[in-house]
């Protein structure tokens, strides 16, 4: 009688009578295993006994009930069945990591007990009369130097740099170039107008129309009276007068009132 072969149920690893202890055959509910592969309730199957070299007869025994054995048992654990497990690990690591790349939803709020009013967010209210930052202040007077090209609003410049002035702190030296260029353009601008105005005038004080002359000088606008140039244009009006009361001519009109000079 030859030796009995079968294979294990998971890893395919063939088993028979008298191979290694390790191969020795495990059965639970019918099915083969090797001894790694093994339930832990499965039984070891008693090896038959190997075939004697005897003449005498021995009347064969029924072979022992086992699974039905089919080429489907091999091929499951071939590389057919390889390929599918490897598919199917695949797959759940890829659904593995697309569930781990939602975003986890928020826990939902616990419900409030019944008759329990939830009161609205109220945002702070301002408070009354504080005092601007000093990165306002300085962007107000950036602004006002864009917009004012008359320097009308000069004080207004002025009392905001004052200000910004006592904020400063260790931003003192930002402020002050700040008021440095102001006053800068300030006096250019005074210069170039009192330019013009002291050509209108002179043009006229040489027809000796040192009454129009005066008139004309009175016509520099108000917003720069306190230039450097404001001065120059005020000692030439007084010579100018000078020079209208020695000629007898009517006095200028005393209307000091602001007018633009175009």
């Amino acid at each position: 009688m030859g030796k009995e072969i079968s294979y294990c149920q998971v890893c395919g690893r063939r088993l028979g009578v008298g191979e290694a202890l390790e191969n020795q055959v495990y059965v639970h509910e019918g099915r083969r295993y090797c001894s790694s592969c093994r339930p832990e309730r499965a039984s070891a199957k008693i090896p038959l006994p190997e075939r004697r070299t005897s003449t005498t007869k021995m009347r064969s025994q029924p072979p022992a009930a086992r699974v039905k054995e089919t080429t489907r048992v091999r091929k499951r654990n071939g590389p057919a069945f390889a390929i599918a497990a490897g598919l199917a690990v695949a797959s759940a690591i890829g659904i593995a990591i697309a569930a781990g790349s939602r975003a986890p939803e928020p826990p939902a709020a616990a419900p409030k007990p019944a008759g329990e009013a939830v009161a609205p967010a109220v945002a702070p209210a301002p408070k009354p009369g504080a005092e601007p930052a000093l990165d306002d202040l300085l962007a107000r007077v950036r602004e006002l130097q864009q917009s004012d090209l008359m320097f009308e609003r000069r004080d207004e410049v002025r009392r905001l740099l004052a200000d910004a002035s006592v904020k400063a702190g260790p931003r003192l030296e930002e402020v002050d170039q700040l008021s440095a260029d102001y006053d800068r353009r300030f006096e250019e601008a005074a210069a170039r107008l009192a330019d013009f105005t002291r050509s209108e005038a002179s043009r006229m004080a040489t027809k000796q129309k040192f009454a129009e002359a005066i008139e004309r000088l009175d016509g520099f606008p108000a917003a720069f009276r306190t230039s450097r140039a404001a001065g120059i244009l005020q000692r030439l009006r007084e010579d100018y007068e000078r020079r209208r009361s020695a000629s007898g001519a009517p006095p200028a009109s005393t209307d000091t009132s602001p007018r633009r000079v175009l």
